[in-house]
């Protein structure tokens, strides 16, 4: 029998179960015996990086989206062939920003195919807002609005208006990224060889966000994402900002769940994801190619997706009656629709890295030391790491 071996990324609740079922389906069905290995969100940069330099370690394996375009560059990731494009639908079956990020943007090649998508949402408790007076409608148009909302919460008796994920965490970047757009501010320049998020504009859009803290109750401070969600999910915070994920969290009672709605956050929302990829390292190419072909099958993309939060890249799984007539889910849908991704340029996933450890690190400069000026915080940490990253921008 035929072994391989499949990385995938942390996901709370039954996930895991259901994803070793369905491997014992593919061994039965095509006799290829499948080694499971999980990653930790905050582990899996590195862990993927070692895979990428050592060319050793699992043969097919979950990346986040942005992070291809880095794996690719470092000649890492084997290549789809047309015929296998074809036979999973071709650009056609997923989610356009989805697709974007499969393609190597010199050659035109996919290096990975779409598996899971996910957007950032605002959630908040409708019964809180009633009980403080507080138009649903107009509460979180804008960072302005959403200062007068949480001052109403606060002036109320709220004791946590307000939770996010502020310690060692990628959340930061995805969860701010809708401020700094909505701003006017990019990451990056349009040609992709100079940051720009320590310019006028993305700093508004950071300063904007941060400066909610003021907000943040001292149990709702130095939280990783999983706790963040916890405090809203079990009753004890107002508004959150969280992903897709929220809404199938363990936590989540279902007379919480009633009392919650959401929104999407002032500016454009992030939309992320992830996708698959055989390591050009793998020796069973075609059972590798078998595995992404049966996990990416629009029913088993809704299963999984249901049981992990995470949404379906798949058009078909899309149209399904869960995505399809489900209230919620069909708005979800909506937002992958109208929300925008970070760009898959080369040394993005760097860039991604350095600048989520310098938000953490601001994070806790600024709780810390409530009475330090924002904007003025901001730029003294993403200044000179703009700079950095610029020289090493300009060398590729």
């Amino acid at each position: 029998m035929k072994e391989i071996h499949l990385s995938i990324m942390y996901h709370d609740g039954p996930a895991e179960q259901y994803l070793r079922k369905m491997l014992e389906d593919f061994e039965a069905q095509y006799s290829i015996k499948v080694h499971l290995h999980i990653f930790h969100w905050h582990e899996a940069w590195s862990e993927l990086i070692k895979v990428a330099l050592y060319k050793e370690g699992p043969d097919v394996s979950e990346i986040g989206n942005t992070w291809v375009g880095d794996l690719d560059r470092m000649a890492a990731l084997r290549p789809f062939t047309g015929a296998e494009v074809h036979a999973m639908g071709g650009e056609a079956a997923f989610l356009q920003s989805s697709w974007k990020s499969v393609l190597n943007p010199e050659t035109g090649l996919a290096t990975s195919i779409p598996w899971v998508a996910e957007t950032r949402l605002l959630y908040y408790r409708k019964d809180l807002l009633a009980e403080a007076g507080i138009d649903e409608d107009s509460a979180f148009h804008s960072s302005a609005q959403m200062v007068q909302t949480f001052e109403k919460l606060r002036a109320h008796g709220c004791q946590v208006p307000w939770v996010i994920p502020t310690r060692t965490t990628r959340m930061t970047l995805q969860n701010a990224a809708a401020w700094v757009w909505g701003a006017g501010g990019r990451f990056l320049s349009e040609n992709g060889k100079r940051a720009t998020f320590a310019e006028p504009a993305a700093l508004q859009g950071f300063t904007e966000y941060f400066d909610l803290r003021r907000y943040l109750a001292p149990e709702a401070q130095f939280l990783d994402d999983v706790p963040s969600d916890d405090l809203f999910c079990t009753g004890r915070a107002a508004v959150t900002v969280s992903g897709s994920w929220l809404l199938a969290h363990d936590n989540l009672s279902p007379e919480i769940r009633a009392k919650t709605a959401f929104i999407s956050p002032p500016g454009l929302p992030y939309i992320g994801g992830s996708n698959l990829s055989i390591w050009k390292h793998c020796r069973q190419e075609d059972a590798a190619f078998k595995l992404i072909k049966f996990l990416n099958r629009p029913e088993a993309q809704v299963i999984y997706c249901q049981v992990t939060g995470m949404l379906p890249t798949s058009l078909e799984a899309l149209t399904q009656p869960y995505y399809s007539e489900h209230p919620v889910y069909r708005r979800l849908v909506e937002r992958l629709k109208v929300g925008r991704s970070f760009r898959t340029v080369p040394l993005w996933g760097m860039i991604e890295d350095k600048l989520s450890s310098a938000l953490t690190m601001i994070w806790k400069v600024l709780l810390d030391h409530p009475e330090l000026d924002t904007a003025q915080t901001l730029a003294e940490y993403l200044d000179p790491l703009a700079r950095r990253l610029n020289i090493t921008l300009s060398e590729h």
